[in-house]
Formats: structure tokens, sequence, C-alpha cells
């Protein structure tokens, strides 16, 4: 039977949670139409034990793929190079998906081809297992109805957690992520969808994002500890919107997606009192992007650039929103 998706679990040392996905996925209706890559980055627990007593249930669906460890980056690299599925997505391991949502997201693909699916995706607590939010990606367009990214771009936001792409979209630009490092599923939204000239926004939620554990990358701590890794994020994305055509519709909907991201680099410099990184990064971003900076620049930015950001060692009485 021909695969509608291929999904790429993320399923490094996730033991804990692996049942949880895996029992979302398999009650869908549509199990037989998704090819479900469990990919094993190097892991040391029972995570993939877990995992192959659902490839055994469900042969046709689910299987299992061993990698050495390289990050987020290599397990969604291995997953768009084995991907038999006509659609592609990504899936964390410790998340899991609304099994009706994800049929409806396949009657969908089954009728319509757009580049890219962006549906809303609920945002729950790891504690409590309580809904916190519902984040739509596209909250400002028409939903259920192919869009052209050329008339809607401005209001379309692609995140990993709302995005389904078209695997030969991927392939045929070559998407390649950064292997060995966090927050790459930034860089995977961005150059997943920048391709993109059309658009499904659905209404249903998909997937399922667990907050509030432990070590997660976007908390302040481990925004500390691995600085370079989201100044790295920066500097892709500033380089990946250098390479689209100036004037473009692609030109614009990437400073789009950048800016916010390039913002936020400022303000963790801010934050963490990175004074000679700072400088460096407003140098590039104000003489080398000048769309970026324009569609970025506030109070907060200008007071940084004109201290020379001397004024981060007062920033929390400035900033009261820590990143």
């Amino acid at each position: 039977m021909d695969k509608l998706i291929s999904i790429a679990v993320a399923a490094y040392n996730v033991e804990k949670y692996i049942d949880i996905l895996l029992k979302s996925l398999t009650d869908t209706k549509s199990i037989n139409h998704m090819d479900i890559m469990v990919i094993d980055d190097g892991g040391s627990d029972n995570t993939m034990s877990i995992a192959s007593k659902y490839a055994e249930d469900y042969p046709e669906s689910i299987r299992l793929i061993h990698t050495e460890n390289g990050g987020h980056g290599n397990v969604i690299n291995t997953g768009i190079k084995n991907a038999v599925g006509e659609y592609f997505k990504v899936i964390d391991g410790d998340d899991h998906v609304d099994p009706d949502g994800l049929d409806e997201l396949l009657n969908l693909i089954s009728k319509y081809k757009p580049d890219i699916f962006l549906n809303p995706y609920i945002v729950f607590d790891d504690v409590s297992g309580e809904k916190i939010s519902e984040e739509d990606s596209c909250a400002n367009v028409t939903h259920d109805m192919v869009l052209s990214v050329k008339d809607y771009h401005s209001d379309l936001f692609p995140q990993m957690h709302s995005l389904t792409v078209k695997t030969k979209l991927l392939r045929d630009n070559d998407v390649s992520i950064t292997r060995h490092m966090f927050y790459v599923d930034v860089e995977y939204a961005f150059k997943a969808s920048i391709n993109a000239d059309t658009v499904y926004a659905g209404n249903r939620s998909v997937y399922c994002y667990r907050v509030g554990r432990s070590g997660q990358s976007v908390s302040p701590e481990q925004l500390k500890k691995n600085f370079k890794h989201h100044e790295h994020l920066a500097y892709t994305l500033l380089e990946e919107t250098g390479k689209t055509d100036k004037g473009s519709i692609k030109r614009e909907w990437a400073v789009e997606i950048a800016a916010p991201y390039i913002y936020k680099q400022y303000m963790i410099c801010a934050w963490q009192k990175r004074i000679s990184e700072g400088r460096r990064f407003s140098k590039i971003v104000r003489t080398e992007y000048p769309e970026i900076y324009d569609r970025i620049v506030r109070k907060k930015l200008i007071l940084l650039e004109k201290t020379g950001f001397l004024i981060s060692f007062f920033w929390k009485i400035i900033d009261h929103e820590p990143v």
C-alpha cells in the first residue's frame, strides 16, 4: 500500500514516553497509510526495545533505524533520506499526536497536494498532562483550504510542530540540517518551508508538544549553557535568507520567519552579558541584512547598540522577560 506520510520519530533515550507516542500513532484509523521511522540516535536506554514490540505488531507501518549519535539534525536528515511517504513529518519521542487529528490530516493529504500543511498544535504540561494552549502557525488566514504563499506569506509562521511537507520538496532542495546542535527544529522548519508555493492551513490540531521537562533546551538555563547553539541558528537563518533572491516573495517570507529568532539572539546576548558577541552580531545584521534589521528594530535593540551592549550589565532592570 502506498504511504501517504513518513513520520521520523526522534527516539533518543525516551523510554518514559515512547509508548505514549507510538500508541497515539497506532490508535489512528490510517495506520496502514503511514511509514513510521523510529530513529535511534545512539541512545542507551530501553527506548528501542519498547519500540520493537510495536514494529512486530505493525511490520508494514513501523520500522526501526539505528544511527550513530548526531543530534536532532541527524535524525531529521536520516528521516528525509529513508522516507517513502508522499509527505514527511518530524515528531520528538517525548511528544505525541492526536489520533483523530492525524487521521484528518491524512484524509486531506489524499485530497489535496499543497507543498506544505500547517496545523495547530497543542502545548501540554509534562507534570499535570493538562493542556496549556493551542498554537496556530497561520492564525490570521482562512483555514481549511489551499492558499498561495505569495498572497499570505506574512501570516504564515511554520514551526516543526505544525509542519507537514512534501518529501519531494525536501529532496529537490537538498534540505540538510546541522548535526550535533540544539534548536534545529527552527532550522528545519525554515529550510523545509521556504521553497513552498502552496500551503494548506488546517483547522485541527495534530501534534501535542510537551513542555516543563527538566533540562529542555528552551529554558533560560539551557539557553545560557547552549549559547553557541542558538548563535549558530541565528547565523544559519541569516545565511539562508541571504541565498534568496532580493525582492522575491521567498526573500520576504524568509525575513518574516527569521526575524523573531534574530531579535531573540540580541536579547540572549543582552541577558547573558555577551558584549563582544552582541556587537559582532549586531554589526552583521545591520550592515548585511538591512531588511531583517528594519523588521526587528525597536527601543530595546537601539539601546543595546547605542551603548555598545554595555547596558547589558543592567539588563534585568530593563527587560523583565528573561530568555
